[in-house]
């Protein structure tokens, strides 16, 4: 019996309860520190994807890596730098690597929904911009300082890749001034912020809006049909 308590399998049982135990005493003594590394890790997840080279690794990958940042998000509801990470990349994987219309309109959805929720855990304040008219959403984003800027480029993202999947319905392109606020809020703070692609974006405001509000459709052959620009920093343009 001695031999049997002393024996490998059991260490290795009570090695790996107390793994968990430790975690757990971690989990909920440490929750700033826990934020950090998930905000860190998710962030760092996010970008060596939209870093990726091989479109086709991402195409075959991106998948497993949502449900991962889902499960970050789970696990760390108010985290801004985790919410911002998921709407990215969910908004990256509906518009570039979905064919199917009601696939990418619910992906871009939740991207959206993520979206909105890191302002509102940024900075509470933000938490009723949805509600808010034109002239009132305006006047915040001309608040905004360097600190935002992150977010709200998610945010802003997260947006256009939902108008891109549902420009069929025209009440999600009534918003499009708004995303315009926000990006050239973005611009004015930081026009070289994610090397430059704030204008990129702008750029891809016409090829959404209708031809009789001002828009641009034909620009769309020169934005790859709003695909590239998620893929800033790899090879995606060519998607």
């Amino acid at each position: 019996m001695i031999r049997e308590i002393n024996g490998p399998r059991v260490r290795q049982a009570v090695w790996r309860v107390s793994a968990v135990l430790s975690l757990g005493i971690a989990l909920s003594g440490c929750g700033v520190i826990v934020s950090r590394v998930t905000d860190s890790a998710a962030e760092s997840l996010s970008q060596a994807i939209l870093n990726q080279n091989d479109p086709a690794t991402v195409r075959d990958a991106a998948p497993a890596y949502l449900v991962l940042l889902d499960a970050m998000v789970r696990n760390s509801p108010d985290n801004p730098g985790s919410l911002s990470a998921a709407s990215t990349l969910y908004a990256a994987y509906g518009v570039a690597f979905v064919e199917d219309a009601d696939r990418a309109k619910r992906l871009t959805q939740r991207s959206r929904q993520y979206g909105e929720r890191a302002v509102c855990a940024h900075d509470d304040k933000h938490c009723d911009l949805a509600s808010l008219g034109f002239d009132a959403f305006n006047e915040r984003m001309s608040e905004l300082d360097d600190k935002d800027v992150p977010v709200f480029y998610a945010y802003a993202v997260s947006w256009l890749a939902y108008m891109r999947a549902h420009s069929d319905d025209w009440s999600s392109l009534a918003d499009l001034p708004k995303v315009e606020a926000v990006l050239n809020a973005l611009s004015e703070l930081d026009t070289d912020y994610e090397r430059g692609n704030i204008n990129l974006y702008l750029g891809v405001l016409n090829t959404l809006r209708p031809p009789a509000l001002g828009g641009k459709p034909e620009g769309r052959s020169r934005t790859r049909d709003f695909r590239g620009p998620y893929f800033p920093r790899g090879c995606f343009k060519a998607v």
